[in-house]
C-alpha cells in the first residue's frame, strides 16, 4: 500500500472549500435582500387587487320600496356606511327613513311620513362582501414581512458567524494540512 503525502504547507481542497463557503454565504445574503425587496414590490403591485377581496361594488340595484316587508337589495353582507338609496328622480333618500339589515341585505321603509315611497322603484348602490377574508390576507402578509424583518435583524450575526467560520477553517486547515497530522497542529 503506497501512502501519498502532500508537500509540506499544501492545503488540499481547503481553497475550494473556502471559496464555496464565501460564495455560498454571499449568495445567501443576496437572496435574503432580494426576497425582501421583491416581496415589497410585489405587494405594491397587487395591493389594489388585495383591497378588492371581500369588497365588491354594486351600483344601482333596482328594487321596490315597501313599508310592510323588507326588500332584498341584491346581496348580503353590505358594508355599513357604503349604502346609498335613490328614488325614481335620482334623489337620495336618507337612510334614516329605512330600517336596514346590513347582514341580510334588506331595507324596510319606515311608515312614518313616507307613504309616498311605498311601492316606488328605488336604486341601491353599496359595497358588499366579507371583509374578514381581507383582514386575514393582510394579517398573513404582515406576519410574513415580520418574519422576514426578524431574519434580517439577525443578518449581521449570521455574517459574523460565517466570517468566524472562514477564519477558523483557514487556521485549522493550514495547520493540520501543513504538517499532515504531525505534531504541533491544531488537530
Amino acid at each position: 500500500m503506497k501512502m501519498m503525502y502532500n508537500k509540506k504547507g499544501q492545503a488540499t481542497g481547503a481553497v475550494a472549500a473556502m471559496i464555496t463557503l464565501i460564495v455560498g454565504s454571499g449568495v445567501a445574503v443576496m437572496v435574503l435582500i432580494f426576497v425582501g425587496v421583491l416581496s415589497g414590490q410585489a405587494y405594491n403591485i397587487v395591493e389594489p387587487e388585495l383591497l378588492g377581496i371581500g369588497n365588491t361594488t354594486q351600483i344601482n340595484y333596482t328594487a321596490t320600496a315597501s313599508n310592510t316587508s323588507a326588500v332584498y337589495l341584491g346581496h348580503t353582507d353590505i358594508h355599513s356606511g357604503s349604502l346609498i338609496i335613490l328614488n325614481q328622480s335620482n334623489n337620495q333618500i336618507p337612510l334614516g327613513n329605512f330600517t336596514i339589515d346590513y347582514t341580510a341585505g334588506t331595507a324596510l321603509l319606515k311608515t312614518t311620513g313616507l307613504g309616498a315611497y311605498n311601492g316606488v322603484s328605488i336604486q341601491a348602490s353599496y359595497n358588499w362582501g366579507n371583509l374578514e377574508i381581507q383582514d386575514h390576507v393582510f394579517s398573513s402578509i404582515k406576519s410574513g414581512f415580520g418574519a422576514l424583518e426578524q431574519v434580517g435583524d439577525f443578518l449581521p450575526l449570521i455574517i459574523l458567524a460565517i466570517v468566524i467560520s472562514i477564519v477558523l477553517f483557514l487556521i485549522l486547515s493550514f495547520t493540520a494540512f501543513g504538517n499532515m497530522g504531525g505534531s504541533n497542529t491544531a488537530l
